[in-house]
């Protein structure tokens, strides 16, 4: 594995010798922890994976928090009825209306992307999020047949595969297809409610 990848094996050296020299290990974001040089009870090398680990696990979970508190704001300021129901490790499930899962879901996707940035950290490689709408755990949407976004119904909900091959509800074509601005191209201080009257109640405007 470290044949493979040499600069993971750059990352533990750089990461010893940060606590060789300071005594405490640092996230991008500046969280410090001291680790006791010295064997661990049973892991005579404990203390290096935790200098190891420490800078990686912390980073994503001052990232998560920072998308949770963000994206509660956002969906909140935009009248969504939507929650955060789970989080597992650096994912999040939300729960929300059907009907407005069309709009939650790229707002989710922009909140996930931008948190790096908002925090002011400049990471090399960018943040991707893939969220997915499902009506179960095991069910997930439709894609458009244009453009492989997600799809809308004709009454304005997100379809989802049922468990027989039979799809009761005539698919129409995504946000992007009828013209919405694509995710990648939202402000974030626009207007949600445009963007859900758009996307949802006015689809084939």
């Amino acid at each position: 594995y470290l044949g493979a990848k040499p600069n993971v094996r750059t990352y533990m050296k750089l990461r010893e010798r940060e606590m060789d020299d300071l005594g405490y290990v640092e996230t991008p974001l500046g969280r410090r922890r001291h680790i006791r040089k010295g064997p661990d009870g049973r892991r005579p090398f404990g203390w290096q994976r935790k200098a190891i680990n420490f800078p990686i696990q912390s980073a994503s979970a001052e990232v998560l928090k920072v998308v949770m508190a963000r994206l509660m704001a956002r969906l909140d300021e935009g009248g969504f009825d939507a929650k955060i129901l789970l989080q597992i490790h650096d994912e999040l499930i939300i729960e929300c209306r059907e009907d407005q899962a069309a709009s939650v879901l790229p707002i989710m996707k922009l909140i996930f992307e931008q948190a790096v940035e908002h925090l002011g950290v400049k990471y090399t490689v960018p943040l991707a999020a893939d969220p997915t709408v499902q009506y179960r755990w095991n069910i997930e949407a439709d894609l458009c047949d244009e453009c492989g976004h997600y799809a809308v119904c004709e009454d304005g909900r997100v379809e989802v595969t049922p468990d027989n091959p039979a799809k009761p509800k005539k698919l129409k074509s995504c946000m992007q297809c009828n013209n919405v601005a694509h995710p990648g191209e939202w402000d974030l201080d626009a207007t949600v409610k445009t963007i859900e009257d758009k996307a949802i109640t006015n689809p084939d405007d």
